[in-house]
């Protein structure tokens, strides 16, 4: 459906921040009792630290150990020796560097480790004797969770959807549109209504699911209409995860979809406040064709947009920069002389594109803008007569045009005759 990124205010971010200290405290209580109970003597749990590194770090440099660990070098440098004289790590010299020593475990290190491990695991099954495996799920998938997104290592997978997850898609529009964006019951309806359709007839759809460890965090399909068009729906990512790439990841997970089938075109419709949601589509070479007012899901006029993404668009956007690239080239080389108004003139042009204008139309009013620089000469001179870095932009221009198909030159003819309006009344003279 829509989708967009949203952003915490301080009030917001602080109260966030509160609830992560008086975790740190809550947590350093248990931490302190396991230390105490499970290290008392040999090894530490400094030491046991070290230990387990090495066990699934094998082969590692004291300065492995000390960026992951944050030990200092002299506290590092002691438990090293320590451990190396009770026979519990080995020292080889890095044949690729013989300056340094790489580290392993012995086997008496080794098993060790295991019985540490061991302990470690039989103390919290006491721990958590009490709770029942539904809890205990919700706990180790939320620790998972929390350690992925503060090491920044999410690992985000993208799978296809079922039937099974409507309800989840369902859900997420409803917290999104009720909380974030305050839609009303017709919007909540209208998604409900389609989510049913697709439920009656899913030969026609796609679905995807991103999910996060276990979590589901967002969602996008790709449908066949009632008149055979694709559309992107229900295109939508969890508030709370936001800022991930997850957005990224579906809608790329579509497009390869897409170029796989090698479909054509595709439309989806958003809306314009919605301005994180239209960054993704324009990067990903969508092209906005539509507007329109609709005053039925919120208590304001909402202004509903439609893009679309075409297979060629893969191809203009390649020649779409080399022709800003010849744009600015010519705006900084041509000094002002007769064609000065015209120059100040291409900065709209310039813009146009950057703004993901359509691209034939701008093509075809720049054109136009080019043989009207100097009325008074015929066609074969006016091209020949202009600064050669704007005859550079017509010879660029012209066999494009000769590419695109005549009902679409037929449907921009009106920008063949003047310049493309993109501000004030052009005048060159």
């Amino acid at each position: 459906m829509f989708y967009t990124y949203f952003v915490k205010d301080g009030i917001s971010m602080n109260k966030d921040i509160e609830k992560i200290r008086d975790f740190n405290r809550f947590y350093a209580n248990y931490f302190n009792r396991f230390e105490k109970e499970l290290y008392q003597g040999f090894p530490s749990m400094n030491e046991a630290r070290v230990m387990a590194f090495l066990h699934f770090h094998q082969s590692s440099t004291a300065t492995d150990i000390q960026n992951e660990l944050g030990f200092d070098k002299g506290q590092l440098s002691k438990m090293l020796t320590k451990l190396e004289k009770k026979g519990i790590l080995k020292r080889t010299l890095n044949p690729e560097d013989r300056r340094h020593y790489l580290l392993d475990l012995t086997s008496t290190g080794e098993e060790l480790h295991k019985e540490l491990a061991d302990k470690a695991r039989d103390y919290l099954k006491n721990i958590f004797k009490d709770y029942t495996p539904s809890v205990l799920e919700i706990i180790a998938n939320d620790v998972s969770e929390a350690q992925m997104l503060f090491q920044q290592t999410e690992d985000i997978k993208v799978r296809r959807g079922n039937m099974t997850d409507l309800g989840f898609i369902a859900d997420l529009h409803s917290r999104i549109y009720s909380t974030e964006i305050p839609f009303n019951s017709i919007f909540h309806r209208y998604v409900l209504q389609t989510l049913a359709e697709l439920a009656d007839d899913s030969s026609k759809s796609l679905i995807w699911i991103a999910q996060l460890g276990s979590r589901r965090v967002g969602t996008v399909s790709l449908v066949q209409d009632a008149n055979g068009k694709y559309q992107l729906r229900w295109f939508a990512v969890d508030p709370d995860y936001q800022g991930l790439g997850i957005g990224t990841k579906l809608l790329n997970t579509l497009i390869d979809q897409i170029k796989l089938d090698n479909i054509d075109e595709v439309y989806l419709w958003t809306v314009d406040e919605l301005t994180g949601a239209r960054n993704l589509y324009r990067k990903l070479k969508f092209n906005l064709i539509e507007s329109k007012v609709n005053n039925n899901w919120s208590d304001h006029p909402i202004h509903e947009e439609k893009w679309l993404y075409r297979k060629e668009n893969e191809i203009m956007a390649d020649e779409k920069t080399e022709l800003m690239r010849l744009i600015d080239t010519a705006y900084n080389n041509v000094q002002n002389n007769k064609y000065g108004n015209f120059r100040k003139e291409l900065l709209k042009y310039y813009t146009a594109l950057n703004n993901d204008e359509d691209y034939i139309k701008v093509l075809l009013g720049l054109r136009s803008a080019l043989l009207q620089a100097d009325l008074t000469l015929n066609l074969k001179q006016r091209i020949s007569g202009l600064p050669g870095e704007y005859s550079d932009i017509f010879k660029f221009i012209e066999p494009q045009l000769k590419k695109v198909d005549s009902k679409t030159i037929d449907k921009y003819s009106h920008y063949g005759f003047v310049p493309l309006k993109l501000g004030s009344t052009v005048k060159y003279f």
